[in-house]
């Protein structure tokens, strides 16, 4: 879907609406995963089986690693925007090189950990290859300084939890970064920006409990329904703050977004008024979404 968005918006005034997209969605992921990291034991209990509650250790450089592989898809939108497949490959190869390096390096030295160590260490390079040659091709609005002090907080804030994770003193140290990385983003968590990380923490939440409910039972498979209906409504949020984004100040996107609704939704009432699952009222309606 963003590759889509990407590809539409580019030109030489998107600048500002790739921008705006990337902040966003690198503070949601900064935040989320150091949301995640504090409560990293919490949720290895719940998730993990008792022979497998060790591997807590590794999850926090493997959520990094997400955090990394997130922005890396995104900035890979804008080569498919601006047709740079040899760029998009290049860095591929030389992050797919260093992760095979690093593997051998540091599992010999940390074993297992060391390449939890090593993919997130080259998701960080991929992204700073592919960061460094978009802001080459376009003016991208980006708090570089900042966000890279986030980076290196997620990194302290996963090698302390190892330390640190057995008493009071370091869960007030894990809330520590916590802070001080919703500190980082302060500005940035007002109104709007705000309501979207909230719409995206619920959509992770959502599918997440999507593995959960499948062995749930009792109270607890009630407990998922409910959560599931109520974080559900970030998939409607987010879509509607990203329509806006979308498009605002311009009237041809809007009735482009609208036609787009219209088919889709008139295509859908015709197949379900064909297999027998949808009336004429259906399809008229449809017209109306």
């Amino acid at each position: 879907a963003w590759t889509i968005s990407a590809v539409k918006e580019y030109d030489q005034d998107s600048s500002e609406f790739y921008s705006t997209i990337y902040k966003a969605y690198n503070m949601c992921m900064v935040i989320t995963c150091a949301c995640l990291i504090l409560f990293d034991k919490v949720i290895a209990k719940i998730l993990f089986g008792a022979d497998f509650y060790e591997a807590w250790k590794y999850a926090p450089f493997l959520m990094i690693s997400v955090v990394f592989g997130a922005l890396v898809q995104l900035l890979g939108g804008i080569f498919s925007a601006a047709k740079e497949s040899k760029a998009f490959g290049n860095t591929i190869l030389i992050g797919a090189a260093a992760n095979t390096i690093m593997n051998v390096a540091f599992v010999y030295a940390c074993g297992p950990l060391g390449a939890a160590i090593a993919t997130s260490l080259s998701y960080m390079l991929i992204w700073a290859l592919r960061l460094y040659k978009v802001t080459r091709q376009m003016k991208l609005d980006v708090s570089l300084i900042r966000d890279a002090l986030s980076y290196v907080l997620l990194y302290l804030q996963a090698t302390l939890l190892m330390f640190y994770s057995y008493n009071w003193s370091g869960y007030l140290i894990q809330i520590g970064f916590v802070v001080a990385v919703f500190v980082l983003y302060f500005k940035e968590l007002t109104g709007v920006a705000m309501l979207r990380i909230l719409a995206m923490l619920g959509i992770v939440i959502m599918h997440t409990n999507g593995a959960v409910m499948e062995h749930a039972s009792g109270t607890g498979f009630a407990w998922t329904q409910i959560e599931n209906g109520i974080f559900n409504a970030g998939v409607s949020i987010f879509v509607l703050i990203s329509g806006y984004f979308g498009i605002r100040r311009s009237t041809q996107k809007l009735i482009e977004l609208e036609s787009t609704v219209i088919l889709y939704a008139v295509l859908s009432a015709l197949v379900g008024c064909f297999f027998g699952k949808a009336s004429i009222l259906s399809i008229i309606k449809a017209f109306i979404p």
